[in-house]
C-alpha cells in the first residue's frame, strides 16, 4: 500500500512540476508591448509599405510590421519595447514573413534591406516615435 501512495503521489509530483513549466513558459514577458496606429505623409494614409521602428540607443532591437490603407499593428510577440525610435516607412512590397525570416537570422541586415531608402523613396523622411510602456496604445506618426 505504502508503494501504491508514493506511485500516485510521485505522479502528481510530476503533473504539477510539468503544469508549473508550461505557465511559467507561456507567460514570459520580455517587455514588449501592443501598439496600432496611422501613417501618413503630408497628411495622407500611406496605402502600402512596411513601417520599421529602428532603436535610438542600441539597447533594442528594431521592430517592422506592415502598413495597410494607412494603419499598422504591433503584437505583443512582435512589438516595440518601451522607449524613442526613428520610424521609417518602405514602399517596397515585402511582406512580413520575409521581413521576420530575415530579422531571424540577421537583424542588422533586415534593417538595411527593409529600411526606407533615402535616395529612391518619397517615404525616406523620418521621425521620431515614443513608445510607452502602455499595451495597446495609439501612435500617430507623420511623416513630411
Amino acid at each position: 500500500m505504502n508503494i501504491a501512495r508514493s506511485t500516485i503521489y510521485s505522479q502528481k509530483l510530476y503533473l504539477i512540476i510539468v503544469a508549473l513549466t508550461l505557465i511559467g513558459c507561456s507567460t514570459s514577458d520580455d517587455g514588449r508591448v501592443t501598439a496600432s496606429g496611422i501613417v501618413s505623409v503630408n497628411g495622407l494614409p500611406v496605402q502600402t509599405g512596411t513601417l520599421v521602428l529602428i532603436p535610438k540607443s542600441g539597447n533594442q532591437p528594431s521592430v517592422a510590421t506592415r502598413i495597410s490603407a494607412g494603419q499598422f499593428a504591433f503584437g505583443k510577440l512582435t512589438g516595440p519595447r518601451p522607449g524613442e525610435y526613428i520610424a521609417k516607412v518602405n514602399q517596397d512590397e515585402s511582406s512580413i514573413e520575409e521581413i521576420a525570416e530575415m530579422a531571424a537570422t540577421n537583424p542588422r541586415e533586415a534593417v538595411k534591406q527593409f529600411s526606407a531608402d533615402e535616395t529612391s523613396s518619397p517615404l525616406a523622411n523620418e521621425t521620431i516615435v515614443t513608445i510607452k510602456d502602455v499595451p495597446g496604445q495609439i501612435v500617430s506618426i507623420e511623416l513630411n
